[in-house]
């Protein structure tokens, strides 16, 4: 049976992986209309175990944002399902560079945006940029790009994986071969010799002033 009564909840504040995995399922909830599986949150949240996932939801039944209901799965609580409206939560990945590759740093947490500017919520994260080679696509250090994964076509602005780092240029087709073209005349140009793949399209900016 859920627990529904509020003064036996946990008041205490969610963690960074419990706030990761409630915004996952609001936002997932949004968009289809129903609750992602298990096995779906344990892929967003990148861990080994259906078993870990249960721990988090346990956690935040405890804490009042959502309902177990035995042998149906879960729900959000009225309270959760209220609140926000018109807003999705995308996860932060961490940095990429904007210069040469560079590893991208996950970092457990995500940010809040107007649905209406995300067409697909589950299929877009976030990344900061670091580095200047982007700057005359007015992609600047510090600024937040939004990357939606589909399939690229030339002049998009991407995020490639080469050698198992990351790095945010323009695709370019050159006579069919495709190259990544830094937009400052400072950096080179990056001819991948190694298989390489994008890993999604950069749709958007998201900057703080």
């Amino acid at each position: 049976m859920s627990i529904t009564n509020q003064a036996m909840f946990n008041n205490s504040p969610l963690t960074k992986k419990e706030n990761f995995v409630l915004d996952y399922i609001k936002t997932y909830q949004k968009e289809f209309g129903a609750y992602p599986t298990y096995r779906e949150i344990m892929t967003s949240i990148r861990v080994n175990s259906v078993n870990s996932v249960c721990q988090y939801l346990k956690q935040l039944e405890e804490k009042g944002k959502i309902e177990i209901i035995k042998n149906k799965g879960y729900r959000l609580t009225h309270r959760e399902e209220s609140e926000t409206p018109g807003m999705c939560f995308l996860p932060m990945l961490g940095a990429i560079q904007a210069g040469g590759p560079n590893a991208t740093q996950e970092v457990e947490e995500t940010i809040s945006m107007p649905e209406s500017f995300i067409p697909k919520p589950t299929s877009t994260f976030v990344l900061r940029v670091r580095g200047d080679s982007m700057i005359d696509a007015g992609l600047h250090e510090g600024d937040n790009v939004i990357v939606e994964r589909r399939e690229a076509k030339a002049g998009d602005i991407v995020v490639a994986l080469l050698n198992g780092e990351n790095t945010v240029k323009r695709l370019v087709d050159q006579k069919g071969k495709l190259y990544l073209k830094a937009e400052n005349p400072d950096y080179q140009d990056i001819y991948p010799q190694n298989e390489w793949t994008i890993q999604g399209v950069v749709v958007g900016l998201w900057r703080r002033y």
